[in-house]
């Protein structure tokens, strides 16, 4: 499978990509912790990468735990597995968040501009070592993109970032166009389960979707709905999946 693509996202400024180190990415694969009644599965980096952005997005946290991660890892792949046979969305179909992790556009005031291109700004000293910039700043128009390696909560870090002296904004990046216009995947939790709609469409418009909720640590399909066909009962439920994704913050 793909990693799916980012067709457009909306560029705050055209600027420079700085690229710090996570103070706790390490580079190995997140296997989930053991439990009973589970599944030996075996997962693929594009596995965790997509589980450590789905619990960023499902945490709200500067980063997720790992048990978060294992959870999330354990449970969109048990889906996979015991359903993708026979409903092939389930294997082309990839979380991703409406804003892109770990990047961050800030923008500084005049006189704090000058002092980030010439070196003499270090306010952001008061920072957590491994959110700092190292090296060189090019600003464009007073303002930089700010990368990190590792998967932080970009709301958080803008948040971080507005405290100190001299900066009058900061934001993620988010995005506007996906692959096929819609997002591949919309959880939502409904009290202590957690429900999944897979989706497919193009232009904005859903074509075809599933709907899958777990309850006690089980998956189970909902139903299968395209387009073309009258809408489905569980379609009042799956629906409020939508606004909740791009509106959850943790």
């Amino acid at each position: 499978m793909m990693r799916h693509k980012y067709y457009f996202i909306i560029p705050m400024v055209i600027g420079l990509i700085l690229v710090f180190q996570s103070c706790n990415d390490k580079g190995v694969e997140i296997v989930p912790s053991g439990q009973t009644k589970r599944m030996q599965l075996n997962y693929s980096k594009a596995d965790s990468s997509e589980a450590k952005e789905f619990a960023l997005w499902l945490s709200g946290k500067l980063q997720p735990t790992d048990s978060l991660v294992s959870e999330l890892l354990y449970n969109l792949n048990y889906i996979r597995h015991r359903f993708g046979d026979s409903i092939l969305i389930l294997r082309s179909r990839r979380f991703m968040a409406p804003w892109i992790p770990s990047i961050i556009y800030v923008q500084f005031d005049d006189s704090t501009a000058l002092k980030v291109s010439n070196g003499e700004y270090h306010e952001w000293d008061r920072l957590p070592e491994y959110i700092r910039p190292k090296g060189n700043i090019n600003l464009f128009y007073g303002g930089v993109d700010l990368g990190f390696s590792g998967y932080f909560h970009p709301k958080r870090l803008a948040e971080l970032y507005k405290t100190l002296p001299g900066v009058i904004g900061a934001s993620p990046t988010y995005m506007m166009y996906t692959d096929g216009h819609v997002y591949p995947i919309y959880p939502r939790k409904i009290g202590s389960d957690m429900t999944y709609l897979f989706t497919d469409g193009f232009d904005g418009q859903i074509y075809h979707s599933c709907y899958f909720r777990y309850t006690n640590g089980v998956p189970h399909f909902i139903g299968d709905w395209n387009v073309r066909d009258s809408i489905p009962s569980w379609w009042v439920e799956a629906s409020h999946n939508l606004g909740y994704f791009v509106k959850w913050d943790g």
